[in-house]
């Protein structure tokens, strides 16, 4: 599972990332699960706004 948003940048990112406090930047939430339901993996991204491209492939 996926979740991306687009949030703003605190001071902590901002300072990690090189720009001013409450740009706009996109957070991506990743999260894997065992057939059971039990996470086993999790990851946080921030991505600057001005920066960001992304590519989207569905199969269903």
């Amino acid at each position: 599972m996926e979740y991306l948003e687009i949030v703003t940048a605190d001071k902590e990112v901002a300072d990690s990332l090189k720009i001013a406090a409450g740009s706009p930047c996109f957070s991506l939430e990743t999260y894997a699960h065992t057939a059971d339901e039990k996470i086993i993996e999790y990851s946080k991204t921030i991505f600057r706004g001005d920066m960001a491209h992304f590519v989207i492939e569905r199969n269903y």
